[in-house]
């Protein structure tokens, strides 16, 4: 991922800095994905997700991790929204919604849209999540959600996975070569 924005840059610095320095607290990562058989392209990248994330868990930098499936999206009238499927997702998506308030200059992909149908003489509201989205949580507070936008940087899943794991990388590198045995 090439930072470009200072803003991002200095966001994404504040936030594994948060991550890391919790010892004490749990970190967690949600997944979320439309699908658990998606196109060949989306599947690649879902494959590579969840290997990395078990090597990161494998390795201590993340407690756990959980992959939840939930669609394309939901209509938001009251008879789809009222399910306990799309009562979770949104309930997700407003705890999300709510940390990115909070942040400086963080915006997330959610999109609303109208649907008019001239036929049915209707029109819908439905809902609109990235095919895929993670959350990380230190104890159970969100610390972080991607895809997202800080400034005018988008970083997405992938981009910030691969930041950590390469991170955690040169960490250990970093370790190996002050080693006077690791020399050797």
């Amino acid at each position: 991922m090439d930072m470009d924005n200072p803003t991002a840059e200095r966001w994404l610095s504040a936030h594994r800095e948060h991550v890391s320095s919790e010892g004490e607290g749990e970190v967690e990562v949600d997944v979320f994905v439309r699908s658990l058989s998606p196109p060949l392209g989306v599947r690649q990248r879902q494959e590579q997700l969840f290997s990395q994330l078990q090597d990161l868990q494998s390795a201590g930098h993340i407690d756990s991790y959980r992959v939840n499936l939930w669609g394309g999206g939901v209509c938001l009238c009251d008879v789809c929204s009222g399910t306990s499927v799309a009562e979770s997702m949104l309930d997700n998506i407003e705890e999300f919604e709510q940390w990115a308030s909070k942040q400086e200059d963080v915006a997330l992909p959610f999109e609303r849209q109208s649907v008019d149908s001239a036929m049915l003489e209707r029109t819908s509201n439905e809902l609109i999540v990235p095919s895929m989205c993670l959350s990380v949580r230190v104890d159970t507070d969100i610390c972080g959600v991607f895809p997202c936008t800080v400034g005018d940087e988008s970083i997405s899943v992938t981009d910030y996975v691969e930041a950590i794991t390469s991170e955690e990388v040169t960490k250990l590198e970093q370790a190996d070569n002050r080693d006077p045995i690791a020399q050797l």
